[in-house]
């Protein structure tokens, strides 16, 4: 009897709940990735910091600053784009940072799109994220 509800508890575990517990950078990155395929902005937006910061590589240009400029930024993206999904191609974790080479699709407007993002996590919160295109 234990066996089931130790697996339904570990079936409800949330991805909110989930990045409440670890700090680990390439977890909260993988969760907010998860998220981002899900087009959950909920479990997304609680993957990032306050002073969170989305930048287009070198960094001159500031796509969204704050909290609620991401937010607004990935919910309007969500909403125009009901099939978005992100292929993870590969994945580099240098400590705080980590770079991920990824493959997007069902961008409304576009066809495949393929990036790197340089994510850093401090304190199991993303930071900011960098664009690379």
């Amino acid at each position: 009897m234990k066996t089931p509800v130790l697996v339904l508890l570990l079936c409800s575990l949330s991805p909110i709940a989930m990045a409440q517990s670890t700090t680990d950078p390439a977890t909260i990155v993988q969760l907010q990735l998860d998220a981002y395929n899900h087009r959950d902005i909920e479990a997304f937006m609680a993957l990032f910091s306050e002073d969170c910061r989305i930048l287009e590589f070198p960094g001159e240009k500031v796509l969204a600053e704050g909290f609620e400029a991401t937010q607004a930024l990935y919910q309007g993206l969500f909403e125009s784009s009901p099939n978005l999904h992100s292929e993870l191609v590969t994945r580099t974790v240098l400590g705080t940072k980590v770079i991920d080479h990824e493959r997007i699709t069902g961008r409304a407007g576009t066809d495949v799109v393929e990036l790197a993002v340089i994510f850093e996590v401090i304190d199991g919160k993303i930071t900011s994220a960098m664009v690379v295109r």
